[in-house]
């Protein structure tokens, strides 16, 4: 009598390896989406651009006259309109959504120093190039997921405001998409590159680099504008 055996017939398989920086931007991606207090910090930011975007609606009045010629007009412009959004983004809610920029992509690389999980990292054979990048990338998205956050509480008040208030206008969507591209993405690179950038090589001094940034865009966003009417008075 003869016994034979089965052996399960094994697949071949490839194994392929993912690239590092995919690999890091996955992983951070799963972090951020498995914890609660990420979920409630967007809602939260999407709740106070709203309430900043609802304090600052009105109409905009306006004038214009020429007397030599012996013309005047005067009209008014809702602030979801493409005038409108010059009115009221470059002053208040631009300089308030680029206080919260350092926060979201300064911490990414300077937090695992801070934790001691670099000296778990350090043990992988993952390269610094793609520990670094993967970082940064994923910082500049959450920056830019910001800035989707205020042009949707921009168009969501606009559109409740058309529904709700006698005579307001609908929101351009076009030529606001258009000036958000122009003003919110630039603004939004170059903070969200810059206190990365700062507080990657300093870690130790994370802190001090945001609150740095944020003095940095106060002077830059309010000072610095009104410089020409206090020395220049017409």
């Amino acid at each position: 009598m003869t016994t034979t055996q089965m052996v399960p017939q094994q697949r071949a398989t490839s194994t392929r390896h993912a690239h590092p920086l995919w690999s890091v931007m996955v992983w951070e991606v799963r972090r951020l989406r498995a914890s609660r207090l990420s979920w409630g910090v967007a809602l939260g930011t999407f709740g106070l651009l709203l309430f900043i975007l609802w304090t600052e609606r009105t109409m905009y009045s306006f004038s214009i006259a020429n007397h030599a010629q012996g013309y005047s007009f005067t009209g008014s412009v809702a602030e979801t309109s493409a005038q409108g959004f010059l009115f009221v983004v470059p002053g208040t809610v631009l300089l308030l959504y680029g206080l919260l920029l350092p926060f979201v992509s300064g911490d990414t690389v300077a937090r695992d120093l801070r934790r001691r999980t670099h000296e778990l990292l350090m043990t992988t054979t993952l390269p610094t190039w793609a520990y670094v990048w993967g970082r940064y990338l994923i910082g500049l998205f959450l920056s830019l997921g910001l800035a989707v956050l205020l042009l949707v509480a921009l168009l969501v008040l606009g559109l409740a405001l058309h529904l709700t208030v006698t005579d307001y206008p609908a929101p351009q969507g076009g030529a606001i998409l258009a000036l958000w591209g122009a003003l919110i993405v630039p603004v939004t690179l170059l903070m969200s590159s810059i206190s990365f950038a700062f507080a990657t090589l300093l870690p130790r001094f994370a802190t001090l680099v945001k609150v740095g940034t944020l003095a940095g865009w106060f002077v830059a966003a309010v000072a610095l504008p009104s410089l020409p009417d206090r020395c220049f008075p017409t």
